[in-house]
């Protein structure tokens, strides 16, 4: 509520899309001021403006926020506290052992995303395994929203049992005939290499323990980040 007891609304609007020659600080800064003035919004009334940390963006001397700051001195500067959160994650990931278990997991899904016979025989297994999931591949690793990140750990944990099968039945065709019904596959020897280091990687102890910790951390942290991504929208 304002001073008056009047009861205020948030309300988002879209302006549009503005095409930039370069990204520096006056370029942007000058684009956002030129874009409100021309819907006739006055910046000088701003009381505030959210970005990322990059330099272009944040610096008070030659960022948007110092641009924009010198037209409305009361445009308070925050930092997206999505990022804020998405950089603490990633800093506290920097350990060579979840770096390690984050590695496999992205060789895994690229292993099939990149083929679409692999992603066949996938889907294959799936269906002769009776899996009751309406998904029917992995999630890729989202390198800016942890909150799909932790989706893409989700699928694999619920695909994992499914994820061993193919490897295994790839590397050695004899060990799950029963999953080459009705289509038959055949694999050079690359691939089959590959499957056997990828399914090597994934029966490790240390593997599932980091993967099975790291989950399990991030489901607390999920819920804020969908709150956070949602409000910064």
């Amino acid at each position: 509520m304002d001073s008056s007891g009047n009861c205020l609304k948030i309300k988002e609007v879209f302006f549009e899309f503005v095409n930039l020659d370069q990204t520096t600080g006056k370029t942007i800064a000058d684009a956002i001021l030129q874009c409100l003035s021309k819907h006739n919004i006055d910046v000088a009334q701003a009381r505030g403006q959210v970005y990322d940390g990059a330099v272009a963006m944040s610096s008070e001397a030659c960022g948007v926020q110092g641009r924009i700051k010198r037209v409305a001195p009361y445009a308070l500067y925050t930092h997206c506290n999505s990022h804020v959160l998405n950089l603490s994650i990633a800093s506290a990931c920097k350990l060579p052992i979840i770096r390690n278990m984050i590695g496999v997991i992205n060789e895994t899904y690229l292993f099939f995303h990149n083929s679409p016979k692999r992603q066949r025989f996938f889907e294959q297994v799936l269906e002769i395994s009776s899996c009751t999931s309406r998904k029917a591949k992995l999630k890729g690793l989202c390198k800016t929203r942890w909150v799909e990140r932790h989706e893409c750990y989700e699928t694999f944990y619920e695909f994992y049992e499914f994820i061993c099968i193919s490897l295994v039945a790839i590397k050695d065709k004899n060990s799950h005939p029963g999953v080459y019904q009705p289509l038959d596959f055949s694999w050079d020897r690359e691939t089959a290499i590959k499957a056997q280091g990828l399914f090597a990687s994934l029966e490790k102890f240390e593997w599932l323990f980091t993967f099975l910790i790291v989950k399990n951390c991030l489901e607390t942290v999920k819920p804020i980040e969908a709150k956070l991504q949602k409000s910064d929208q």
